[in-house]
């Protein structure tokens, strides 16, 4: 199925304790550090926002902090500072010469053929946390924050299987456990009020990732380097040429342990040129999408641990004129994992439709999430 891997844009219409800031940057940039890991003493976890900022109770004596490409930290809350700098764990390090064993090719479609032993497949709901943002003509003009329930059958896409894409209820389900906030912004009448995914559903599973990267590949579809980033540990940037199954150009980089013969952080940018149409005579073309993947050890496998994605593009009018640009973001931070069952959950969404159009109430958009600088001044506003 050709269209499987093409990624279209549509248009559719207090907390008990005190709290402390702490902030993450690179040792090294000194720029700020989103989506990393907090976990504490009491085996609660947290995540930064964009802005590489997080709010941890004050009764919380110690936390670890951990991100794909840096190396741990382990912070004492006593500390009085509360800025957080962690060291890349990429340094000058020479280009480590890889045999055959270690190419990208082999890596890649061994990891894909041996799935279901390194990766978590049994019935499982996690608890997680979703962000989705969209900006138009560089403004944002949509948040989407909730927490959220994710029931997955076996921890994989099935990418075989007919109207998967449309409706993976047999596989996939979601259910809001809370709604913390929640705008839209009406743009443009003739398009819709804001942008969402179609691939949001399939970007859950990190062998949807690898497939769209890896599948239809050969020992010639990527130029690849490696370096060592730990005694475990290789790091491989690749770059493609124009792909035809995936309609695209990738450049990325991923994680291969080499002990457990598992990847486990990987991350994609495909350049494009797609199109699709609104509800007026105007094109969408979507220009570039990525997807960043890491995932953490659980017992003897490997389960998800942040998923970021982003994307973007432009609005031609019927003259070809470009009249718009359009970008979305968003990211799902997985939490505490419970063993489940093939039922699924009680109350799961259609997801034959954007998620937001399951929400039945009104949203307060009082909550003890920390939000952006941007994310707060559009919802005040």
């Amino acid at each position: 199925m050709p269209n499987l891997f093409i990624f279209l844009f549509f248009f559719c219409i207090t907390n008990i304790y005190a709290q402390k800031k702490y902030k993450t940057i690179d040792s090294e940039t000194k720029e700020v550090i989103s989506n990393v890991t907090i976990t504490t003493n009491d085996r609660q976890i947290y995540y930064t926002n964009t802005d590489g900022e997080v709010l941890i109770p004050e009764h919380v004596t110690t936390f670890t902090v951990t991100s794909a490409l840096y190396e741990s930290y382990l912070v004492n809350s006593n500390q009085k500072e509360t800025i957080i700098e962690l060291n890349p764990k990429v340094k000058e390090i020479a280009e480590v010469t890889i045999s055959k064993k270690y190419s990208l090719y082999q890596i890649t479609q061994s990891v894909m053929e041996n799935y279901d032993k390194l990766y978590y497949s049994e019935p499982v709901i996690y608890n997680a946390k979703l962000m989705q943002k969209t900006y138009f003509d560089n403004k944002i003009n949509h948040l989407f924050i909730a927490d959220i329930d994710i029931w997955e059958k076996d921890g994989s896409y099935k990418l075989g299987l007919s109207g998967a894409m449309a409706n993976p209820k047999k596989f996939l389900q979601i259910s809001f456990d809370k709604i913390k906030y929640f705008r839209t912004k009406m743009v443009d009448k003739s398009l819709g009020n804001d942008v969402q995914f179609r691939t949001f559903n399939r970007l859950l599973f990190f062998n949807f990732n690898l497939a769209f990267a890896f599948k239809y590949t050969n020992e010639n579809s990527y130029t690849s380097t490696y370096e060592k980033i730990s005694n475990d540990e290789l790091l491989i940037k690749f770059k493609s040429g124009y792909l035809e199954k995936q309609k695209a150009a990738i450049t990325g980089e991923l994680i291969y342990n080499t002990q457990t013969k598992a990847i486990t952080y990987l991350k994609w940018t495909a350049d494009q040129n797609l199109e699709g149409n609104t509800k007026s005579s105007s094109k969408v073309h979507s220009s570039q999408f990525s997807s960043e993947f890491q995932l953490s050890r659980y017992q003897d496998k490997y389960i998800p641990n942040v998923l970021q994605y982003a994307g973007g593009g432009y609005i031609t009018d019927e003259k070809n004129i470009k009249m718009h640009t359009y970008s979305a973001e968003g990211s799902v931070q997985f939490g505490k994992l419970t063993p489940s069952t093939d039922k699924g959950l009680d109350n799961a969404l259609d997801l034959t439709k954007p998620l937001t159009s399951n929400i039945q109430s009104n949203v307060s958009n009082l909550s003890e999430v920390l939000l952006s600088k941007e994310e707060q001044k559009f919802i005040d506003e």
